[in-house]
């Protein structure tokens, strides 16, 4: 059986080199070297019999830098894959196993700072999950389960405040669910069953007080919704039927 390689060179439109590939009968095998139209280098990649194997690198199209830098086993990404900002910094690391994501995930501010951490099992995210603003403060946390968040939910304003307290259950919203202003004081509180306002939800004025009191059924307005001063006195008492106005009485009337 005959067998041949030749070298095959592509182009841009307007003559700049585009890619170097290497075959072997038919297949790539070798250095696949593929460059952006100002002759910089884009990515380079090592192929045996038609399939990714060894490091795998990108680069930046302005300066040149390192992009990311990979490893193939067979055509499958395998160990570490490491990204970076376009001056040098870090930007996360990822680990794969048989072509999954599998371990725990690192990513970085350009300050350096940590921006996300979780860990993954053949590519769904599961336990714990966070998220950090660029000062450092907590922005986000909350458990996953394959890749589905689950449990308490909790988000922060970048001053390290709570902006919102929940819960999830198979990447759905149940329960009680809070909300806060930047100043940590509530706003606004309610219910939801299976992703839906179900039940009391009440907006909050700066001082504690209720705002308004309304009623949800399946994400509907029902029954009677009360409205109040900041002093708590009431304003208005409005009355729904299956999400329609029935009813409206202010307290001067």
């Amino acid at each position: 059986m005959s067998s041949y390689s030749q070298e095959v060179k592509e182009y841009y439109d307007t003559g700049e080199l585009r890619s170097i590939k290497k075959y072997s009968n038919d297949k790539l095998n070798g250095l696949v070297k593929v460059f952006f139209k100002n002759g910089k280098l884009q990515s380079q990649s090592n192929y045996v019999d038609g399939k990714l194997e060894g490091e795998s690198k990108e680069y930046y199209r302005n300066t040149g830098n390192l992009k990311s830098i990979g490893n193939y086993k067979n055509g499958t990404e395998e160990g570490a894959v490491k990204a970076f900002y376009e001056n040098g910094q870090l930007l996360g690391v990822m680990n794969f196993s048989n072509g999954k994501g599998n371990g725990k995930i690192k990513n970085y501010h350009e300050n350096g700072e940590l921006q996300f951490t979780s860990n993954i099992i053949d590519d769904l995210t599961n336990g714990l999950v966070l998220e950090y603003y660029s000062n450092g403060n907590l922005k986000m946390s909350f458990y996953a389960i394959k890749g589905k968040r689950s449990g308490t939910y909790t988000e922060y304003f970048e001053n390290g405040n709570k902006y919102q307290l929940g819960n999830f259950s198979n990447d759905i919203k149940n329960g009680k669910w809070e909300e806060y202003n930047k100043n940590g004081n509530l706003v606004k509180s309610c219910n939801y069953l299976n992703d839906l306002l179900h039940g009391e939800l009440i907006y909050y004025h700066e001082n504690g007080s209720p705002k308004i009191i309304s009623n949800y059924k399946q994400n509907v307005l029902e029954g009677v919704e009360n409205i109040y001063d900041y002093e708590g006195n009431s304003l208005k008492t409005n009355i729904y039927n299956n999400g329609v106005l029935i009813k409206s009485r202010s307290i001067s009337e």
